[in-house]
């Protein structure tokens, strides 16, 4: 939609609307929400906010946008966009001060140890070696909470997910479809290991069509969203947990070659390895499931309006 570098981006929302939360530190402190195209797919949760909202779509979706709409303007969205442009007046509303020492905030919290390995320090990582215009496909996973977040889209249609990241399976053939259309660019999917399980037979179409596709596999050694979710419920967690399994050797059974990455130095160098690659590579990433639960908890519990230059 915008280039996630501009100064006023202020992140992915996923629906959250308790203080302390990433997001409510920016919506609790706007006047008007203006929706655009959204619809309860893209997030399950509750809408939080008294905001008056305007709606923009081409259909009206009647009650299922993502916030209530006080307003609802339905016909040709880009026509409609333009219309307001016209008659908006230039005033000053958001300082980029704000967003910056709230990004500055959330870098914070990451862990970037070199001698380490986290899921934020992968996908850090990621996008700092991986050329700008390059495609990047995810699906489901813990890691999604990290990526919505921490990972930056510069150019439109090179985010490749399922609807609201609910998709097991999704990455690796949407990988290869991209690789298929533009043979030209670099192309990254991030899957965890249970995905990576569904799908490892597209690791023969890899091997045999020799596309260059990154595969980077978060292998946390079980399920890791049902595991959060049953942990938060107090649930007993058994049988989500996998044996052990050699993801690279898979990898390599298939033509491809497989690289084992165990802290954030050997990450590094695998990825700049499979960028000069011409091939397919699989990068395993041996990752610690304890490192999400910390995590995602500060991102969305801690984060604090109060530590932010306030808006004028």
């Amino acid at each position: 939609m915008i280039p996630e570098d501009h100064p006023l981006y202020a992140g992915a929302m996923f629906g959250l609307s308790n203080e302390g939360s990433f997001e409510h530190c920016v919506l609790s402190q706007s006047d008007l929400v203006i929706q655009i195209g959204t619809d309860k797919s893209e997030t399950p949760r509750v809408w939080g906010y008294t905001h008056d909202s305007i709606l923009i779509d081409s259909t009206d979706m009647g009650e299922e946008s993502v916030a209530p709409a006080s307003v609802k303007l339905i016909g040709d969205m880009e026509d409609i966009l333009k219309r307001i442009l016209e008659k908006v007046a230039s005033r000053k509303t958001w300082e980029a001060s704000f967003f910056k020492a709230l990004w500055r905030q959330l870098e914070d919290k990451m862990d970037l140890d070199d001698e380490k390995i986290s899921t934020e320090g992968v996908i850090t990582i990621t996008r700092n070696l991986l050329p700008r215009e390059s495609y990047v496909s995810t699906e489901t996973g813990v890691f999604n909470m990290m990526l919505g977040h921490v990972w930056k889209s510069y150019e439109p249609n090179t985010f490749l997910a399922p609807s609201a990241t609910t998709t097991m399976g999704f990455a690796i053939p949407a990988a290869i479809a991209a690789s298929l259309k533009t043979p030209e660019k670099a192309v990254l999917a991030f899957c965890g290991d249970g995905s990576f399980h569904m799908r490892a037979g597209d690791l023969e179409t890899l091997g045999r069509l020799h596309t260059k596709v990154i595969l980077v596999v978060f292998h946390d050694g079980g399920l890791g969203t049902i595991k959060l979710s049953y942990r938060n419920k107090k649930y007993a967690c058994g049988g989500l947990d996998f044996g052990r399994v050699d993801i690279c050797r898979i990898a390599e059974g298939y033509g491809l070659k497989g690289i084992r990455a165990k802290t954030h130095k050997e990450y590094k160098e695998a990825l700049e390895k499979a960028l000069a690659s011409d091939g397919p590579v699989l990068i395993e990433a041996v990752v610690d499931p304890q490192r999400y639960d910390s995590f995602i908890k500060e991102i969305r519990s801690n984060m604090k309006t109060e530590q932010l230059e306030q808006i004028s």
